[in-house]
């Protein structure tokens, strides 16, 4: 932390000594955004990193008057919570916080968890019924982690199949997964960075909104696809590589006291995580409100701008974003605490508390995303944009934009551990370069605003210092470094794939993502079939199925 102090002092009174008289489209206006990511390096704070480099850049703005760029960050802030569809997505966030809760304390969380293990009854089906609980827990990272690691870690135990193997399969569907669901705590955080963005380029916003936008990105979102692929060959295969595979195999020989000795059992947060299970209709029902309602607040919206006749991409791009998330994320928080009065799980008096409950642990995100915000604001009064869009058109082949944009936002991600605090620094960048606001540069534009998410997710999956990292961790009860010592090779094998994907089509001249997709699941499939190897025989498995 001193470090990081320490660094922002002396910027702080290098800027002052200097005082520049035109920081805006220059070198020094890229100080903002690598001051940014230093500090959060340094300090392994996000938070107070995005503070200190918007400080700078309201610094380099006042060239240097200490005072006015006190008095303009403090507007900037106070600016942005005017914004009506800004206060819509922090709303957003805390609703859906409430509905977590909800889902938790009507017991229907836990009846999806006891859903999928009926289906566990080998090593594959364990394995499987793991990832399809991760996939299926797509609304939060955090809830993700913990129910599924803790859920599962017995029934791994069980069959024989490492805890480290159950920290990657929990890993890899928590973040990754919850960074492209179209409803889940990560997509406020992304449509408010993507709004504060478009309202500043028109030629962009006549495209697309923050959510249209998002969904046109979707299919570029490789990270999440090879992930999901990888897991699920790894488990049909029984086949597995590098420190995985050891661990695999010393899991045949040793118990799971003599690998992990005597561990705190982890629980899931929330109130009531440890009720009865209830029906698993009580969360998808709410989760599917919410789904139906944003989708159908976006179509009836869009519809009033463009008309029915309009493609339906044209009229969901079109819809009102915020109103959308509002209506979607309050239906079903209502439907959720409706199912939990009904079958009695607590009273009419305890539901405000339940709310807040959820609401708290949406704090940090709001914080992030308000300061992200800010540091939007900042870069793009000095110009950091036009600079980047300068430099990149000089420089750098417009086909290889995704791929660097994916290994630069993994990089970041993985020195700060936080992929929200990536996102508020990648997307005012990416979006900011004015050639791909062209239609006829979407085809890179799209693949690049993907690459940010991706990389983004890449980098938190793989660092150590990563919350989603230790929560997994934690639920599957392995030692972090051990976690990420085993999948940190998967993880770069699926970085690898997603590196081909962005830059090896492009540059023969193919469009959409579907080359990416299959050059990306082929490196993945040959990988499994061709490197990997069987952790145990047949007879083996037979064996093991006949004891439990």
């Amino acid at each position: 932390m001193q470090a990081g102090i320490g660094l922002f002092i002396v910027l702080a009174g290098w800027i002052s000594w200097l005082s520049p008289q035109a920081p805006e489209g220059t070198a020094l206006s890229l100080l903002p955004p690598l001051a940014t990511i230093f500090v959060a390096f340094l300090t392994r704070e996000v938070l107070s990193a995005l503070v200190m480099g918007a400080f700078l850049g309201c610094l380099l703005k006042s060239h240097g008057d200490l005072f006015t760029a006190y008095t303009e960050i403090l507007q900037y802030f106070v600016d942005g919570l005017k914004d009506a569809d800004k206060v819509k997505i922090m709303a957003f966030s805390i609703g859906l916080g409430g509905l977590i809760s909800f889902c938790n304390r009507n017991g229907g969380t836990a009846g999806i968890v006891r859903l999928f293990t009926r289906f566990a009854r080998t090593r594959a089906q364990t394995q499987l019924s793991t990832w399809a609980l991760g996939l299926c827990i797509f609304f939060d990272d955090y809830a993700s982690s913990l129910v599924t690691g803790s859920t599962m870690r017995p029934m791994m135990d069980r069959m024989k199949v490492s805890r480290e193997k159950l920290a990657y399969i929990v890993d890899a569907t928590s973040a990754p997964i919850a960074c492209v669901a179209p409803i889940s705590t990560w997509i406020a955080n992304q449509l408010g960075l993507f709004a504060a963005q478009l309202a500043v380029f028109p030629a962009l916003a006549a495209y697309f909104n923050s959510y249209g936008l998002f969904l046109a990105a979707l299919p570029y979102s490789f990270y999440a696809f090879f992930c999901v692929a990888l897991m699920f060959l790894l488990a049909l295969s029984g086949r597995e590589a590098g420190p995985m595979l050891e661990a695999e195999r010393d899991t045949q020989i040793r118990t799971p006291m003599e690998r992990y000795g005597e561990r705190e059992e982890a629980k899931l947060e929330g109130e009531g995580a440890g009720e009865r299970p209830g029906k698993a209709w009580f969360a998808m029902l709410p989760i599917f409100t919410v789904l139906s309602l944003t989708l159908g607040t976006l179509y009836s919206t869009g519809t009033e701008v463009v008309g029915s006749e309009a493609p339906l991409r044209d009229i969901i791009s079109s819809g009102a974003t915020g109103t959308a998330l509002l209506r979607g994320a309050y239906g079903g928080c209502f439907l959720a605490f409706v199912l939990g009065l009904w079958d009695r799980r607590y009273r009419l008096a305890q539901a405000p508390g339940i709310f807040l409950s959820g609401g708290r642990a949406m704090v940090d995100a709001v914080l992030v995303l308000t300061l992200a915000w800010l540091m939007g604001r900042v870069c793009q009064e000095v110009q950091t944009a036009v600079y980047v869009s300068h430099f990149v058109s000089a420089n750098v082949k417009l086909e290889l934009i995704p791929a660097l944009v994916f290994l630069v936002s993994g990089l970041v991600a993985f020195a700060t551990g936080t992929s929200w605090g990536t996102m508020g620094i990648m997307i005012p960048i990416v979006l900011g370069l004015t050639p791909l606001h062209d239609p006829s540069m979407h085809v890179i534009l799209l693949p690049a605003v993907a690459a940010i998410l991706a990389g983004a997710s890449l980098g938190d999956h793989c660092s150590p210092i990563s919350d989603t990292t230790v929560l997994s961790s934690l639920a599957s009860g392995v030692d972090v470094l051990a976690h990420v010592k085993t999948q940190l090779p998967y993880a770069l094998l699926v970085g690898a794939a997603c590196t081909a994907a962005y830059a090896v089509p492009p540059l023969m001249g193919l469009g959409g993502a579907w080359p990416g997709i299959l050059l990306g699941l082929g490196i993945v499939a040959g990988f499994v079939f061709l490197v990997a190897e069987p952790v145990k025989k047949e007879e083996e498995e037979v064996q093991v199925v006949e004891q439990t």
